[in-house]
Formats: C-alpha cells, structure tokens, sequence
C-alpha cells in the first residue's frame, strides 16, 4: 500500500531538491514539473529580527494581478509535511493552483508570509544564490532566471551555515 502524498509548490530555495533535503534527507520526494503560478509575486519580506536562517528575509509570494511566480511541484509524502511547515516557520500554508508548461493543473501546498514588518527586502547573496540553482537545476524558463538574477542582494558576506550544508549537499566545498 503506498503512502498518502501531496504536492508542494516550492517557488525559492525550495525549488533546489538538496535543500529540500537538508532538514528530512530521507524525505520521499518527486519531481513533477516546473509550473507558474498566475496572479502572484515574489518578493522578500521578514516580520522577524535578522538574522533568520538566511541571514536576510524570506522568499514569499504576494498577490498581484499582473504577477507570475515560477517554481516547482514536488510531490511528497503526508508525513513530511510537518516537517516541512517547521522548516517554514514563519510562513502560512495555503492551497493555490499553479499550471505546468502545456496546461495542466496541480492543487499544491505553498507557504506565503502573512503580515510583514519588512516588506520588500533584499535577500542575502547566499539565499540568491540556492534560489537560482534550483530554477536552473529544475528547468525553470531563462526569461524567469533572468529576472531572479536580476534582484539586488543585501552583499552579506559573513559565515552561513545553511548555505554551506546545501552547498556540501550539491558536492560543493567552501573554501
């Protein structure tokens, strides 16, 4: 009997399977595709004191008409979720419905800031950095990445822990 799954729309640092793995390495997880989701932004806010995990704010999506998100449909084990909602502490989960690259839709979990004190923040380097390797890695359209690579970072330069479990996860030692 197969366990009970469920699909997540990873649209940041999500989007890279090593770091989805970081906090549950054993997680069952699954690539279905690359998908948009219409009518929502990304942006980064924060509504807690720095540092946080990515020393800088988080990735969250904002309603906007005009607005198109990117990312990916995992699909995942029910009993992961838990999980996954820690490692998003901070974040709401909602239910939106993004559509692939020839039309089909998936009702997926997504996790999305509530308020914010900080809205509109630059992310630190290093989170630039795993959100653009995972839009590579899953075959994100260019035009998308283009406009990832384009967001100013805040130049953190300091020690980062997170960053360099998932780099060491991709096989990437820091020097």
């Amino acid at each position: 009997m197969s366990k009970e799954k469920f699909y997540h729309f990873g649209y940041a640092s999500n989007m890279l399977k090593e770091r989805l793995l970081v906090d549950r390495p054993n997680a069952y997880k699954k690539f279905v595709c690359v998908a948009k989701l219409q009518g929502y932004k990304l942006t980064f806010d924060r509504i807690w004191p720095l540092p946080g995990d990515w020393h800088g704010p988080c990735a969250t999506i904002r309603p906007d008409p005009e607005g198109v998100t990117w990312g990916v449909v995992w699909e995942l084990e029910t009993g992961d979720k838990a999980a996954l909602k820690n490692q998003e502490c901070k974040l709401n989960d909602i239910d939106v419905i993004v559509e692939d690259q020839i039309g089909n839709k998936y009702t997926c979990l997504v996790f999305e800031m509530g308020g914010s004190d900080h809205p509109g923040e630059r992310p630190s380097p290093q989170y630039k950095d795993i959100i653009i390797r995972g839009a590579r890695q899953s075959g994100i359209p260019n035009d998308y990445i283009t406009v990832l690579e384009s967001i100013e970072d805040s130049g953190y330069d300091g020690p980062h822990a997170l960053y360099s479990q998932v780099l060491e996860s991709l096989g990437i030692h820091q020097q």
